[in-house]
């Protein structure tokens, strides 16, 4: 949850939170409960769901939302190579820093292997991941 309590990521497996869900897998979502809106972050620009996703956590100010995936559809141009592990992808909510988050066009994924660089961390173990 962000810290004002606007925004909760939440990963959920249903396929009826958001509309051209189809897929059968979980996903992370992002509820707005100012807006009442529900929008789902784990997919490629295109739209496409990824084939599961995980552990979501915001910071505190809900602009960027790091989750878990193992699926190999590529979000951004540069390719990833996994270590055998679910990669990490923080999307940034608001790459055009006009403080309005979730505008099409201005959105964007970092994705990478997980590890402990970046201040991205993400436990083998416990299957968590924090920012």
């Amino acid at each position: 949850m962000s810290g004002n309590g606007r925004w909760i990521a939440f990963a959920s497996r249903r396929n009826d939170l958001v509309a051209g869900d189809t897929e059968d897998a979980w996903d992370v979502f992002v509820r707005d409960t100012v807006a009442n809106s529900t929008l789902r972050i784990s997919q490629t620009a295109a739209g496409a769901g990824l084939l599961g996703a995980s552990t979501p956590t915001l910071t505190p100010d809900g602009r960027f939302l790091a989750y878990r995936t193992g699926d190999t559809l590529p979000l951004t141009a540069a390719p990833v190579t996994s270590n055998g592990y679910a990669q990490v992808v923080v999307h940034d909510r608001d790459s055009d820093h006009d403080g309005v988050f979730d505008e099409v066009g201005a959105v964007s994924d970092l994705v990478l292997p997980e590890s402990g660089d970046l201040g991205i961390a993400g436990d083998y173990g416990s299957g968590s991941v924090w920012i």
